[in-house]
């Protein structure tokens, strides 16, 4: 049985593809009446923690009461939350600070050797961030992102790199600590709510999304509509769910899906 929900925010619950970002009134009130049943459920995000309450306010939906009752930022660090309170993780998130700074200094050596690389690859480059609490951040155009995120992979393991990881979130590609992720702290914030990894369902859309979603840590899989092909055959080899709708609307599709399926109780 489900006890614990963790949802990427932008493109899963977040959708853009209208005249404002928008999330349904629907999807918000399964996931408390989920939250009322006794369960978890937050936001995981290369965010900062503090980044959604005014989204949620301009949309009319008054802030974690009930969800979200916990938050994954940066995909790193965790916070349980009760309205405007947020009581940190904090012997957990002091150690990924410590690990993902020394490593987003490492990589400053290496930044004039990886625009290099992409010139030499006519990967084009729009912009890019060093972010000391997170990771580093290169932005391409979408035609390029996949190559970019295979390259960039190849040169950490040339490099030997050994406590970096690369992923990406449509045109960002990013290097991130090997000790962080999403999967690795949702691993940790279920452990510390005393739940099971076959306990907790995770929702994506996108690579940056797999390391929760692919079934490798034992929770239970899923993508909305939206997602990019494929995420959705990662999540179908893992056993996972996909629900049919973009964002929102799919993951309220998922829900019911498990609902459906004797797996989730709201």
């Amino acid at each position: 049985m489900i006890k614990m929900i963790a949802m990427d925010y932008d493109w899963t619950l977040l959708d853009y593809s209208g005249q404002e970002p928008f999330i349904g009134r629907e999807t918000i009130d399964l996931i408390n009446r989920f939250i009322n049943a006794g369960g978890y459920a937050g936001i995981v995000s290369g965010r900062q923690y503090w980044d959604f309450r005014g989204e949620f306010k301009s949309m009319g939906f008054p802030w974690a009461k009930k969800f979200p009752n916990y938050i994954i930022g940066r995909e790193a660090y965790i916070y349980e939350v009760d309205g405007l309170n947020y009581t940190e993780f904090s012997e957990h998130n002091a150690k990924m600070h410590e690990k993902i700074t020394a490593l987003t200094r490492k990589m400053t050596a290496y930044m004039e050797e990886i625009f290099e690389m992409y010139e030499k690859n006519n990967i084009h480059v729009t912009n890019f961030f060093v972010y000391g609490d997170f990771a580093v951040e290169i932005h391409t155009v979408k035609e390029d992102a996949q190559k970019a995120m295979e390259l960039l992979s190849e040169f950490v393991k040339k490099k030997e790199i050994t406590d970096a990881a690369v992923h990406r979130n449509g045109v960002m590609v990013t290097v991130y600590s090997k000790h962080a992720g999403k999967g690795n702290t949702l691993l940790a914030a279920a452990k510390n709510f005393g739940i099971k990894p076959d306990e907790v369902l995770a929702i994506g859309d996108s690579f940056n999304d797999i390391t929760m979603i692919d079934g490798k840590y034992g929770f239970v899989g899923a993508c909305v509509g939206n997602a990019e092909e494929k995420i959705k055959e990662t999540v179908k080899a893992g056993g996972g769910y996909i629900g049919n709708g973009t964002a929102y609307k799919g993951v309220a599709d998922i829900l019911y899906q498990l609902k459906r399926d004797g797996k989730i109780e709201f």
